[in-house]
């Protein structure tokens, strides 16, 4: 993977769009086969849902704030909730496949391998670009051997495509552990951390419960400074934002879903009334619900 200079223009991100993926408890996973032929091919965006990708052929650049990385064949890009970003491709015929997940910590929970907590798993997702994994050599061909293995078997039924599908992405994280580990906090101290973040984003996501930056820090143990330096360091965005564009997103995903009412569902995530929702809807999507 080449690491490009720090990016000073920002025109691409001017061009960043917000867009809302259909992710829920039920299907925390998704999973998507891409090919592009033209070197015009490019996008911008940014998303509730962590994403992880990976090149099989040809070339392309993944823009983010802090930097631009040139993706290889075998290389990863990961992205985290909220992250804006970006990609151009560079060398056709481009083929990749991308995982879209829900950041959710009830996922977190249930990925686990011998004493390997998904929690350590995840944490990839939740650095800054700079300490994201890089594989190389054996580990290269091993994520393009999976990635591959995820084309050649897309046409499975349902249920046995799923379970393959969740299968490779925790194997794709397993190998990637192996080159984060030595870039990371993995002391006992760091993880119980993250422990900690994780049920706090658990009671926001799950159980609707609105929390103010201040509840959350005297869960956390800390004063409120502190936790909101740590808590943006692994999210990349403040909780209070955080906590907003989930609501917001989990608020449209239920307009578009559900027969609800608009009014009970912004007093079910946490907003006074409908003009609040309706102004909070607008500043992420341009528009009304």
């Amino acid at each position: 993977m080449q690491k490009g200079p720090k990016r000073k223009d920002i025109n691409w991100e001017r061009r960043v769009k917000k867009i809302f993926l259909t992710l829920d408890q039920e299907k925390p996973i998704m999973f998507s086969r891409l090919k592009y032929e033209d070197k015009k091919d490019a996008q911008y965006d940014m998303h509730s849902s962590l994403e992880l990708g990976v090149v099989l052929s040809g070339k392309m650049k993944r823009y983010y704030k802090e930097r631009t990385l040139v993706i290889s064949p075998g290389q990863v890009w990961i992205c985290g909730a909220w992250e804006p970003h970006g990609w151009e491709v560079t060398q056709t015929p481009c083929q990749a496949i991308i995982f879209i997940i829900l950041p959710s910590p009830s996922l977190v929970a249930k990925t686990k391998f011998g004493t390997m907590e998904g929690r350590q798993l995840f944490q990839p997702f939740y650095t800054p670009v700079i300490n994201r994994p890089q594989v190389t050599g054996k580990d290269l061909n091993s994520i393009l051997y999976i990635a591959k293995s995820l084309t050649d078997n897309f046409s499975l039924k349902e249920d046995l495509n799923t379970a393959w599908i969740n299968l490779k992405f925790c194997e794709i994280l397993l190998i990637l552990q192996k080159s984060y580990i030595k870039h990371t906090d993995t002391s006992v101290a760091g993880i119980n951390s993250l422990s900690k973040i994780n049920e706090i984003i658990r009671l926001v996501c799950e159980d609707k419960k609105f929390m103010t930056t201040q509840q959350a820090a005297k869960f956390f143990g800390n004063n409120r400074n502190c936790f909101s330096e740590k808590f943006k360091s692994l999210m990349v965005v403040s909780f209070s934002e955080f906590c907003l564009r989930f609501r917001v997103s989990s608020a449209a995903r239920e307009l578009i879903s559900t027969d609800k009412v608009m009014k009970t569902i912004a007093i079910d995530w946490g907003f006074t009334d409908t003009s609040h929702l309706n102004k909070s809807f607008v500043k992420y999507y341009k528009m009304t619900p």
